[in-house]
């Protein structure tokens, strides 16, 4: 359940991270205290090494890493690191 929520997630990440002319739901989504990024990066840190969930995880934390870069990009890298 857990990785189906992770695959979840990764998939509207890259969703939100493709259309990179609006990112207002990006910063919606993930953005503000940028809790909800932080506890799926910790999630995907966290989890078990098989080898197809390997892979998901390795997804999901690319994804992670690539909307934290668009939060740092906009200034709220701050709040990222208080999350």
């Amino acid at each position: 359940e857990v990785m189906h929520s992770l695959e979840n997630a990764r998939v509207l990440m890259q969703t939100l991270l493709h259309d990179q002319s609006d990112r207002s739901q990006l910063i919606e989504v993930f953005g503000g205290d940028c809790t909800r990024i932080a506890r799926y990066r910790a999630l995907c840190e966290s989890g078990e090494q098989r080898s197809l969930e390997a892979t998901r995880l390795a997804g999901c934390l690319a994804s992670c890493e690539s909307v934290e870069q668009v939060i740092q990009s906009i200034g709220l890298g701050w709040r990222l690191e208080a999350a």
